[in-house]
C-alpha cells in the first residue's frame, strides 16, 4: 500500500509546481524604462489599460522607477509607480530590474529623499554617506554617516545614524509600507521615523514622520 500512496503524492506535488506562477513576473521594486525608441516616450497611464488617461511620461532610459505593485490584466502586466502629482501605471514590458546602489548593510538606496508636512521638510541620504536635513526657517544640517543596518529579523526595516559629535539624527526606514504624504493623491513605497539630537539647539531633541522615494533620472 506504500507504494500507491507515494505515487499519489508525488503527483499532487508535481500539480502544484506546475500551477505555480511564471518564474519571471514582474515584482515591486527598481526599473529602467527599456524598449522604447529615442525621441518617444513611456507612457504613465491613470489606470492600468492601454486607453487610460496619460498623466505623466518618461523618457526612455528613466530610472530608477519604483514600481509599488504589479497587476496581471487581458493585456499584460502593469505597475503602479509614482509620477509627478499622483501614481499611475506603466506597462511593465518597458521596464528592465534595475538595482540602485545602497548603503553598506541595507537595501536603503543611496539618493533616497524624505519629505513631511507641517511644518515641511525634506531630508536626503546623499550618495557617499551623508545625511542632509532641510525644513522651513531653520538652517540646513548635513551630518556623516556613522551606522547603517537592517533591523534583527525583520528584512525591509533599517536604520540609518549620522551625527558629528554634537548633533545626531536617527532614520527609522520602512520599504513596502504604503506611506501618504497628506497633501498629494501619491503613496510612497518607503516610510520613515526620523529623530533629530541638537540640531535644533543645544540638547533639544525634535521627531519627524515622513514618506520617502528615490528621484527617477530622466
Amino acid at each position: 500500500m506504500a507504494r500507491p500512496i507515494a505515487l499519489l503524492a508525488t503527483a499532487f506535488l508535481v500539480a502544484g509546481l506546475t500551477k505555480a506562477g511564471p518564474a519571471d513576473a514582474a515584482e515591486p521594486g527598481y526599473y529602467r524604462v527599456s524598449g522604447v525608441a529615442a525621441g518617444d516616450v513611456l507612457n504613465v497611464r491613470a489606470a492600468p489599460q492601454a486607453g487610460a488617461e496619460i498623466v505623466d511620461t518618461l523618457a526612455p532610459g528613466a530610472a530608477p522607477v519604483e514600481v509599488l505593485e504589479v497587476e496581471a490584466t487581458a493585456s499584460g502586466e502593469w505597475g503602479r509607480v509614482l509620477s509627478a502629482d499622483a501614481n499611475g501605471w506603466v506597462a511593465m514590458r518597458f521596464l528592465v530590474p534595475e538595482t540602485p546602489p545602497g548603503f553598506a548593510g541595507t537595501e536603503v538606496p543611496q539618493g533616497l529623499t524624505c519629505l513631511g508636512t507641517e511644518p515641511f521638510w525634506d531630508l536626503e541620504l546623499v550618495a557617499g554617506g551623508r545625511l542632509r536635513f532641510s525644513a522651513v526657517d531653520t538652517e540646513d544640517v548635513s551630518l556623516p554617516l556613522v551606522a547603517a543596518t537592517a533591523a534583527v529579523a525583520r528584512i525591509h526595516r533599517f536604520a540609518l545614524i549620522a551625527g558629528d559629535g554634537k548633533r545626531r539624527a536617527t532614520a527609522v526606514l520602512g520599504r513596502y509600507e504604503t506611506c501618504s504624504d497628506g497633501m498629494s493623491d501619491r503613496d510612497f513605497g518607503w516610510r520613515i521615523d526620523l529623530v533629530l539630537e541638537g540640531v535644533h539647539g543645544d540638547g533639544a531633541v525634535s521627531a519627524y514622520e515622513g514618506c520617502c522615494m528615490v528621484p527617477v533620472d530622466r
